[in-house]
């Protein structure tokens, strides 16, 4: 005796594609705005202070945006 099993992935519709786009974006958006929270904090320390923490004024951008962007 045979057994096939036929596996489709379900089809979505227009409106959860829309849905999910418009999640991905705000969630871009709102970690853009955390990212760029981080770079404001950080620019407003000293020169002594980013080097207590090992970062050099130059690299605050590098820094905060590591993983996400090829800086």
């Amino acid at each position: 005796m045979a057994y096939a099993i036929a596996s489709a992935r379900p089809t979505t519709s227009f409106a959860a594609h829309a849905l999910r786009a418009v999640g991905t974006f705000f969630m871009a958006m709102t970690e853009g705005a955390s990212r760029m929270r981080t770079v404001r904090q950080l620019e407003n320390k000293s020169d002594q202070e980013l080097a207590d923490i090992g970062i050099k004024r130059e690299d605050i951008a590098r820094a905060v945006f590591v993983g996400r962007y090829y800086i």
